[in-house]
């Protein structure tokens, strides 16, 4: 089974606003690249056999900054870049609320059964497209070998709510902090194994403090 090491990308400004982001190519804050730094440093000692990335630019950095430890090039995948959000992006979830109340209330409570946003991608599409995406990496690489994907958030999400099936309504208790790592291990056409989700042993305290004093918010 191939190792998966899937990555969230480090931190935006609109990640500290709140803000969606969606497929617009919001860069890495000094922040974000200082995560990213201490994530390299953390993978230095092991070995991997490829790296992945959305081709958005704050995922690509990240992974940039991965991959140089270890001599590899960057792969950029399409369909590991987050879910298009189209007039969404930008706005907090209180900006949606105001201007599209009941399409923020249904796709809150579902989106598999929602419209999708204005201009935006339908999530029954979203997830399906990043579950095919980490199956065809994959499937490209031999037993036992580990390659570093990274992505976003919400393609994290999607990919965890489907493979534990869980109801959507308890989607929230999946979250990953950026620069995070979930391990998987993907048998291609067979069982997916979660061997850890949003490990974060190697970031800064001051970003697990922020990030425990905004959940409890």
């Amino acid at each position: 089974m191939a190792q998966l090491w899937i990555i969230r990308h480090g931190e935006t400004q609109w990640n500290r606003e709140n803000r969606f982001q969606g497929i617009l190519d919001v860069p890495l804050s000094e922040t974000g690249r200082a995560q990213a730094r201490r994530l390299a440093a953390y993978l230095a000692d092991k070995h991997f056999d490829a790296v992945y990335s959305s081709p958005l630019s704050r995922a690509l950095d990240t992974a940039r900054i991965v991959a140089a430890e270890h001599g590899l090039e960057v792969e950029t995948v399409t369909d590991l870049q987050e879910i298009d959000v189209g007039e969404w992006a930008g706005k907090t979830w209180a900006d949606i609320r105001r201007m599209w109340p009941q399409l923020e209330k249904t796709w809150r409570a579902n989106p598999l059964a929602s419209d999708p946003p204005p201009g935006g991608e339908h999530y029954a599409e979203f997830r399906r497209r990043c579950l095919a995406a980490l199956e065809a990496i994959a499937a490209r690489h031999g037993e036992e070998q580990r390659v570093a994907v990274i992505s976003h958030g919400g393609v994290i999400r999607a990919v965890l709510t489907a493979l534990l099936e869980i109801p959507w309504q308890t989607r929230g208790r999946l979250y990953s902090l950026n620069c995070s790592i979930t391990k998987l291990r993907w048998q291609p056409g067979g069982p997916v194994i979660i061997d850890a989700i949003n490990e974060a042993c190697h970031l800064e305290q001051a970003t697990l403090d922020r990030w425990r004093d905004e959940s409890s918010k």
